[in-house]
């Protein structure tokens, strides 16, 4: 017989079922209630095990028919190997796919096949019921093309399992069809509990079970004439046929006896409140007050964010737990969010010091042995990738500390170890590496490499799937002895205080286990390659997920309606009321969309849960939710969303609002409570009971509180304004709380000392900011500063904290920069490094961190051989200093070398350079020696470029890397600050000795010899310089020319020049100026820029003919910067102008035929070139004293013009030490200095 029972949530149902077991008894529930039925039959039996009653859920239910009756059980997969057998499908079809070709590696598609083909199966779905119904449609139709790829991987699917496997919805039919043989059904009652429907696969098992059953009971949520059971009603119908269908009698009968314990029950014996919310019946109790209970048992809350909404709710738990005697394990949360809101929650009550237990599944591919796992695999079957590898290092499964760890990956990442070289002693020592150290790495890098290996012998070379999995846990299990790995993590875990990652954990070996099984399942007798091995193991890890129980005795359970199911609970606390998560819009991410569904349904054929279903189920869960606890409902919602964009109540709260407004506010409260019961949520008339109690839309919106929302006036309205905590909270209502401490109440913020710290600080800042301050925070301050001094002491000094740094001083300066030299030496870079901002030269040549340099070949890298080969080029084609031949001497190597021989020196530089640059990276590899090719190709244009150039001015002499400094071919620029002297030092890329107005001096085209002594004829001290140092000496009859190579974006400015943000070019300039004392000219200061000029990135513009590539190439390569306006120096320069120079940034005007700048360039007469000189000698000067007094501000540049993106540039933009910095002009004291 089948004995149909129903009633509301307001009924015991659990006390009604344990009341009428007897005998022997099986209890069917859903798999994730198991546990608590078997509480609530411990609870309501009294009884300390239980002997005839067996808890069971489909799929154990199974398992115990098969054990009775015998018989031959096909190898079981379950939804992970359906998911590794469909990726292995899916890549054989993939040429016979069509809409969906090319998807069959993306592993989301895979998870979507693998749902749509379980859900097909559950509603015993067959790919002939597909193949009728795709007869029927449009071939040309959207939903034709996804029906037949889905029809080719479903037969492919079925054609893999049949006769071999069974996946777990075939497992329901195949065990279905042995109920009848199995004595265990004969001899027992059925209950079945908790479902709110049924597939038809399982109402396949129900039939069987009547048929078989002395007696099947099944209870449902039902109450008559309320159309939010219209889907239970809907089942019961269904089971109705199904018994009539076999002839098996059927009666149905509402639940009447004990009510349950519920805050409904609580409220209707309150003053207000006699009618019961439940049925509407009177009760007989005698009139309450809510002092008596403890105050209201619904509590709203309407937070301005999700942050406080969990403080909030944190705030509530503390006081259930403190003042009222409640346990933590007293109280669930309910949150639908459970990835933004479920983690904001759950790091908010953990802070507050409330232990947590997130209900939910958990990926398996961060655990330690699986990372290891999958690593060692791809290694395996891929190469000795670096990535791979260093996972394989980092798994945590590798006896290495974390210094061994991050010494070997230093190292890898610095010269870039892969592929084979991990089987090679590591070398290369660098700067930073000696002998020993290099042992050290070697024995971390045979470990690596002998695991690897080992793993390798163990799985074979052509050895089948299942021979590769068994030998691969023979390596796991007594190579790597793996589960004693495991349990130390575990007790690391544990001491840590970590026992969800322990319990996670301790079931990560059982997991990999199970996938072995599943692979060997299905395929271990085919050969497999490794590649394949591990694509196939990817894909079944990646969806692997396991869920744990509580793992300590008293903590707050976080769940979500649908997964977390319960039925003793005092306290329910719902978090999110929120449109949208409350209840939850599932995307319709799936194969098929919810109208395609409809679609199939009007041909009869319903292939998978409906979203009204799953919309109805959501409902039923709100419903239940609102009845589960005993003692306290608290409801909240949100103002805005992570984002900052606003979000709206949900109906459930706004309902719940109305109701506890009108319980506050209405006298008849008999009335009140018939059109608010939360069972309907907001029925307030048979109108609204029709439309299954969800109010309209714009019943909703007219109903809709300011209070809940903030909304204060359609103005606000309209504005969209979301308003702050404050301002929600003083226009709600009495009934709804918002934030903490929003109502003026401090007691609600020191709640627990972590959350009282962001409440405090808060305070101060306030306090800093107009000093206002409570007193009551001062005895708060007085608490921590006894008990918490720590925590304390980070809130003052953050309060504090505003970024400025004081001075080193003078003398330590000197023991920091100068050292034991007599004087501070410092390059010209450095001072600009210096003036970009002041910290980060600090960090630089004071502490002098260095980032380690990746053995690569990267932009620096590049840029150092194309400097290094055209500085070699240069050397090669400048004529000896002994043989007296001028650069654009007709028989100077400049003059006559061809354009390939100037291609073939550049690659012979290359090919010298490629072994001893950078310990050879430039051969160290396919790509390196590619990337070489290509820099050779790069530079031999460049050169070219460069000689042009030169061919076309009146060039004397040339001097490349032509240092200066004590010691040196030229003397040092000295700079005197008063009370100490700073030499200025370095190397000048390029210095051209252009040739005299009225002819040659040897002296000075030779003048090579001047060194210390040369300097000290002349006045080298910035700001004493002679006025005739950049005025035409009558007896100097030569200019000189520098010219900076780059590889950046540098431009020449000379506002920054006289800012002191640019110094370089101007510095040489005064070092070969002042070493010639005043017989050298300046003629210009230049950067050439070393780039690659891609010739097809614009091919509308290109010229057709080679003159006019040529051209366009020349042009490219012209020098920017500032030369004296000049029209002799010019013309030493650039003897061929025509209209625009392609050596230099001048052009000749059309309109009055004199020369004006062009793109790059700035023309300057004499006297503006000597204010401009006079003004870097300032800059110089000042900078050098700053940085002789110790100032490390942390004040970067930056650039008032904005570049090609819009952005205006800064010293930041591209420094290594912003993380050192903390720079953010938020702080005070933190401001950038405009150029």
């Amino acid at each position: 017989m089948l004995s149909i029972y129903y009633g509301s949530e307001a009924t015991d149902r659990e006390k009604f079922i344990f009341e009428h077991v007897k005998g022997r008894t099986l209890l069917l529930v859903p798999d994730q209630f198991s546990l608590q039925a078997e509480r609530d039959a411990f609870f309501y039996l009294g009884k300390n095990s239980l002997m005839d009653l067996r808890v069971v859920d489909f799929s154990t239910l199974g398992y115990k028919v098969m054990q009775q009756t015998g018989g031959r059980v096909p190898d079981l997969i379950d939804k992970y190997g359906r998911h590794m057998l469909l990726a292995r499908v899916t890549a054989e079809l993939e040429s016979e796919l069509g809409i969906y070709k090319g998807l069959n590696r993306k592993n989301s598609f895979i998870d979507m096949l693998n749902t749509v083909i379980s859900e097909m199966k559950r509603y015993d779905v067959s790919p002939e019921d597909l193949e009728d119904v795709l007869g029927k449609l449009e071939e040309s139709s959207y939903l034709s093309y996804k029906l037949g790829d889905i029809l080719k991987v479903y037969r492919a699917y079925q054609a893999q399992i049949e006769g071999r496997y069974l996946d777990s919805e075939d497992y329901i039919s195949f065990y279905g069809e042995r109920i009848l043989e199995a004595p265990m059904i004969h001899e027992s009652e059925i209950w079945i509990y908790g479902f709110d429907t049924f597939t038809p696969k399982n109402m396949q098992v129900i039939e069987r079970l009547i048929l078989s059953a002395r007696n099947v009971n099944i209870v449902m949520t039902y109450e008559a004439g309320k159309e939010q059971f219209e889907l239970t009603g809907h089942v019961m119908g269904q089971l109705r046929q199904l018994a009539e269908r076999s002839g098996i009698a059927v009666s149905f009968d509402e639940i009447h006896g004990t009510e349950r314990k519920t805050v409904w029950s609580r409220i209707a014996q309150l003053k207000h409140g006699r009618r019961a919310i439940a049925h509407g019946t009177e009760m007989s109790a005698q009139p309450a007050n809510e002092a008596e209970y403890g105050g209201f048992p619904i509590t709203l809350v309407a937070a301005s964010n999700m942050y406080a909404e969990a403080e909030r709710a944190a705030a509530y738990i503390l006081e259930l737990v403190r003042e009222e005697g409640y346990r933590y394990g007293d109280i669930v949360v309910v949150c639908n969010d459970t990835e933004t809101r479920g983690g904001i929650l759950r790091r908010t009550l953990m802070r507050w010091g409330i232990p947590v237990f997130m209900d939910k599944k958990r990926k398996v591919l961060h655990h330690q042995a699986v990372s290891f796992l999958l690593a060692l695999l791809e290694v395996i079957a891929k190469g000795y990738r670096d990535e791979a590898v260093m996972s394989l290092v980092k798994s945590g499964m590798m006896p290495f500390s974390e210094e061994e760890k991050e010494q070997l990956e230093n190292y890898v990442r610095q010269f870039r170890i892969r592929g084979s070289a991990w089987k090679n002693d590591f070398e290369k020592c660098g700067d930073r590496y000696d002998a020993e150290q290099l042992n050290v790495l070697n024995a971390l890098r045979r470990n690596v490499v002998d695991c690897i290996e080992n793993a390798k012998l163990r799985m074979g070379i052509r050895n089948t799937a299942g021979e590769k999995i068994r030998g691969l846990y023979t390596f796991l299990e007594q190579d790597m002895a793996v589960m004693e790995r495991l349990e130390q993590i575990m007790e690391r875990q544990q001491a840590l205080g970590l026992a969800e990652s322990a319990a996670e954990t301790s079931q990560s070996w059982s997991v990999i286990c199970n996938i072995f099984d599943q692979i060997v399942d299905i395929a271990g007798e085919e050969r497999m390659s490794n590649e394949d091995l591990f694509e196939l193991m990817s894909a079944g890890f990646e969806e692997v997920e396991i869920g744990l129980v509580p793992v300590t005795g008293d903590s707050v359970l976080i769940g979500t309606l649908q997964r977390t199911r319960l039925s003793q609970l005092k306290a329910l606390l719902i978090v999110g009321a929120n449109e949208g998560v409350l209840p939850l819009n599932r995307s319709d991410e799936g194969l098929l969309s919810e109208r395609e569904k409809e679609i199939l349904q009007s041909m009869e054929l319903e292939l998978s849960k409906r979203d009204e279903v799953t919309r109805q189920e959501e409902q039923l869960a709100i419903y239940r939710a609102l009845w589960l606890p005993q003692e306290r409902l608290y409801v909240s919602c949100c103002g805005v969303d992570e984002k900052g964009e606003e979000c709206r109540p949900s109906e459930v709260f706004t309902v719940l609002r109305e109701f506890v407004e009108k319980r506050h506010e209405s006298a008849s409260s008999e009335d009140v409570e018939r059109r608010h019961s939360p069972s309907a949520f907001g029925d307030s008339s048979p109108e609204d009971e029709r439309s299954g109690g969800t109010l309209p839309s714009e019943d909703a919106e007219r109903r809709h509180s300011p209070s809940v929302f903030g909304d204060s006036s359609p103005e606000d309205q309209r504005s969209g304004e979301t308003l702050t905590s404050e301002d929600v909270e003083r226009r709600h209502s009495p009934s709804v709380f918002g934030d903490l401490g929003a109502r003026g109440s401090f007691t609600e913020l020191i709640t627990a000392p972590k959350g009282t710290l962001s409440h405090m600080a808060a305070a101060l800042r306030d306090y800093k900011a107009d000093g206002m301050l409570d007193r009551s925070w001062l005895e708060v301050m007085d608490w921590y500063e006894k008990h918490d001094e720590e925590d304390f002491g980070r809130v003052k000094h953050g309060l504090m904290f505003d970024n400025r740094l004081e001075a080193l001083g003078e003398k330590f300066a000197d023991s920091l920069y100068k050292g034991d030299l007599s004087a501070l030496e410092v390059s010209a870079s450095r001072l600009e490094q210096y003036s970009r901002c002041p910290f980060s030269h600090f960090v630089m040549y004071g502490l002098k961190a260095q980032e380690p340099r990746i053995y690569e070949v990267g932009a620096r890298e590049i840029g150092d051989v194309y400097h290094r080969c055209l500085m070699k080029l240069s050397q090669q084609l400048t004529p000896d200093r002994d043989s007296g031949m001028a650069v654009n001497d007709p028989d100077s190597p400049w003059m006559n070398v061809t354009k390939e021989e100037c291609t073939e020196r550049i690659r012979d530089i290359i090919r010298s350079d490629s072994k001893s640059y950078r310990e050879g990276i430039l051969s160290s590899g396919r790509e390196e020696s590619y990337r070489a090719e290509r820099i050779a190709e790069i530079c031999s244009s460049i050169a070219w470029s460069m000689i042009q150039q030169v061919r076309k001015g009146s060039i004397r002499s040339m001097r490349f890397e032509y240092p200066f400094g004590t010691g040196r071919a030229l003397p040092p620029v000295r700079v005197d600050i008063g009370s100490q002297e700073v030499l200025i030092q370095g190397k000048i890329d390029r210095l051209d000795i252009l040739e005299g107005v009225a002819g040659r001096d040897d002296e000075i085209s030779h003048g090579d010899e001047c060194g210390d002594d040369a300097g000290d004829r002349a006045d080298g001290a910035y700001g004493e310089h002679h006025e005739d140092s950049v005025r035409r000496d009558p007896e100097a009859e030569a200019s000189v020319r520098i010219i900076d190579y780059k590889t950046g974006s540098e431009t020449v400015d000379p506002e920054y020049f006289m800012k002191g943000y640019k110094l370089q070019l101007m510095v040489y300039m005064k070092a070969a100026v002042d070493a010639y004392n005043g017989r050298l000219e300046p003629a210009g200061v230049f950067y050439f820029k070393i780039r690659d000029v891609d010739m097809d990135a614009d091919s509308t513009s290109l010229p057709a003919d080679k003159t006019g590539l040529e051209k366009k190439l020349a042009d490219s390569y012209r020098l920017e910067g500032i030369l004296l306006n000049d029209d002799s120096l010019i013309s030493s320069m650039d003897s061929e102008i025509d209209g625009s120079s392609q050596v230099i940034p001048v052009k000749i005007s059309k309109k009055e035929g004199v020369y004006v700048p062009a793109a790059g360039g700035c023309l300057m007469t004499k006297e503006e070139f000597g204010e401009l000189y006079e003004q870097v000698d300032i800059q110089v000067k000042r900078i050098c004293t700053e940085l002789c007094a110790g100032n490390i501000e942390i004040k970067p540049k930056r650039e008032s013009r904005k570049d090609m993106e819009g952005n205006y540039r800064t010293a930041c933009r591209y420094c290594r030490y912003r993380s050192i910095c903390m720079f953010d002009t938020s702080f005070d004291g933190c401001r950038y200095e405009n150029v």
